[in-house]
């Protein structure tokens, strides 16, 4: 017997896997910029307080993960594991 595989179904599939990394894209955005602000309000705090309002700051995500701060640590750890798992699904789904 043979299985019938109704494209349409395979269409909206692939359309919610794109749906989803876009999500997982907006995910990794909101918790570097959340990781960042915890560290300017404590471990950077110092060093936030000496930059000019309207400042643009470009750094390395990793130096988040090098804080010493308990919250950024555990947040970074998701943050590295959502990363992962967007690339996972995604070279998965390559057509």
């Amino acid at each position: 017997m043979s299985k019938i595989i109704h494209i349409s179904d395979k269409i909206q599939y692939r359309e919610e896997i794109d749906s989803t990394i876009i999500f997982l894209d907006s995910m990794i955005d909101e918790l570097s910029h959340r990781m960042f602000v915890l560290a300017t309000l404590d471990k950077w705090k110092e060093w936030s307080d000496k930059q000019e309002e309207g400042t643009r700051v470009e750094y390395e995500e990793e130096a988040l993960n090098e804080t010493g701060d308990y919250n950024i640590d555990k947040l970074y750890k998701l943050f590295e594991e959502i990363k992962a798992t967007r690339e996972k699904i995604t070279k998965a789904n390559i057509q």
